[in-house]
């Protein structure tokens, strides 16, 4: 599939949103890049979970920026 974009930002935000039923194929910056981001998604989640399975209290608020 092709997907006209005005920008990568807008683009890995569409594709982030398929989940795991998107793989980005071409260009290699932006899957290099969607992978860096789910790398570090799937990082702060871990860190989420093991505060909340040893009991402690989350210490951040989880923040959206742009």
């Amino acid at each position: 599939m092709t997907i006209p974009t005005e920008s990568y930002d807008v683009l890995a935000g569409a594709i982030l949103r398929m989940g795991e039923n998107a793989e980005v194929l071409d260009p290699p910056e932006l899957r290099a890049r969607l992978a860096a981001t789910t790398a570090a998604m799937a990082r702060a989640v871990s860190i989420v979970s093991a505060k909340i399975t040893l009991g402690k209290p989350l210490s951040r608020a989880i923040s959206v920026t742009e």
